[in-house]
């Protein structure tokens, strides 16, 4: 008869979960779980199919609450809900690292079919999320959509440069405020979304 599993999928799933947020896609190793549950290396890729079709799987469910997480945010066309967009956006960067690691495994990524396509549900869903929310302007909106996306991933690339000691999240909400006020679009100067400190103008 065999032996009951110590300890379940369901553990050692969300064991992968955790190492996968913290080293991502590329820098995943299964020989990294053993120090977070009891297991042998060896029995853990017994239990698993494998270090590629698990980083797929772990990749597909990052992308899912990224979409959850989306729509659970204020959506009401003006620049408020943008600006909690944008704040969420940076409040998934804690650490400068996060956002060099991705940009630099981005090129792998899109040779690999199953990555690919996660990526480019990703970025649907984040311009349908800033398209939702937009409010009349004076472009097209299609074109102003575009034009917010390109804001928030400069800024986060200028962050990641800058010496700033903000966050990720209080350097997007401010940017954002900047390029609303250059796009004439009305926002609450006393978002609830903003920290205490605030970046350089």
């Amino acid at each position: 008869m065999a032996r009951p599993k110590q300890i379940s999928d369901t553990v050692l799933y969300r064991a992968a979960q955790r190492v996968y947020q913290r080293r991502g896609h590329h820098n995943f190793a299964l020989s990294e779980l053993p120090r977070e549950v009891k297991l042998s290396r060896a029995a853990i890729i017994q239990r698993l199919e494998g270090a590629e079709a698990l980083k797929i799987a772990l990749s597909a469910d990052a992308l899912s609450f990224f979409e959850d997480a989306l729509r659970e945010l204020p959506s009401t066309r003006d620049g408020d809900s943008l600006i909690a967009l944008a704040a969420f956006i940076g409040d998934t960067l804690t650490e400068r690292t996060q956002l060099a690691s991705y940009l630099q495994n981005f090129q792998a990524d899109l040779a690999d079919k199953h990555l690919a396509e996660l990526d480019e549900r990703r970025a649907a869903a984040l311009f349908d999320a800033v398209s939702e929310r937009m409010p009349k302007i004076a472009v097209e909106h299609a074109s102003a959509v575009q034009a917010f996306v390109a804001h928030m991933g400069g800024s986060l690339l200028q962050w990641q440069i800058l010496a700033e000691t903000v966050s990720a999240k209080q350097f997007m909400i401010d940017r954002t405020r900047v390029w609303l006020q250059i796009a004439g679009i009305p926002h609450d100067k006393d978002n609830p979304h903003q920290e205490n400190n605030s970046c350089r103008p």
